[in-house]
């Protein structure tokens, strides 16, 4: 189970911090939302800022492109340390973003909104390395999950039975529990479940960790 925090819900002013304290507790991978006001209406991280965050993690960071210019966006990624671009699934220029990110060396995957149509995504069944579940739409922090929106996850699960599925969006500890059993192979890990709950990184990543296939004894056993 890949656990990815986002860096948009971590503290601007202490990033180096926030970052060695994540990796020290046990993230997987570093989540990066990057937004240009017109794709979605608001601004998130810049790329001058994910250059930085790739001098100070060994970890893998993956970008959630809601941009419109993606070739440029694309090869910002390229150069900035990221390993793995999200590209929406409804954008008309995903096709030719998709080819653009393999040919620069970085993963591709599909943010698929709670409103997309499920079968659109057939002809991308051989292209992509990764899918983005969203339980929210796109473009700010702090929301609640669309309503009925995680019984999508087994039909994504059908569509695309040998790729990881990360969760998005209003990922709580019982959203972790329920959508891992359901298919999902990661999370990223925002204000519902990780930040500002008053509690150590590491205490969080540990319990939510347990979570994983409860029913195995020794998992249970581990985490008391």
């Amino acid at each position: 189970m890949n656990l990815s925090p986002s860096l948009m819900c971590a503290d601007p002013g202490h990033f180096a911090e926030e970052i060695a304290f994540l990796e020290a507790a046990g993230a997987d991978s570093f989540h990066i939302d990057i937004m240009d006001g017109e794709f979605v209406s608001n601004f998130a991280l810049s790329w001058a800022e994910v250059a930085k965050f790739s001098t100070m993690t060994s970890l893998p960071l993956e970008a959630h492109l809601m941009v419109r210019n993606l070739s440029v966006h694309i090869g910002f990624a390229a150069s900035s340390g990221v390993k793995l671009v999200y590209l929406h699934a409804e954008h008309p220029d995903v096709l030719r973003g998709l080819k653009r990110a393999h040919m620069l060396g970085l993963q591709a995957g599909l943010a698929v909104n709670p409103e997309t149509d499920i079968d659109t995504l057939r002809p991308f069944v051989d292209m992509v390395d990764s899918i983005l579940m969203m339980r929210v739409r796109p473009g700010f922090a702090g929301q609640s999950a669309v309503s009925d929106v995680d019984g999508r996850l087994p039909l994504l699960r059908s569509l695309f039975p040998n790729t990881p599925i990360t969760v998005d969006g209003a990922v709580t500890p019982d959203t972790v529990a329920s959508m891992n059993r359901m298919g999902a192979s990661g999370f990223v890990l925002g204000t519902s479940a990780l930040f500002g709950k008053g509690k150590s990184y590491r205490e969080i990543f540990r319990d939510l960790r347990c979570l994983k296939n409860p029913i195995n004894q020794k998992k249970l056993n581990a985490c008391e």
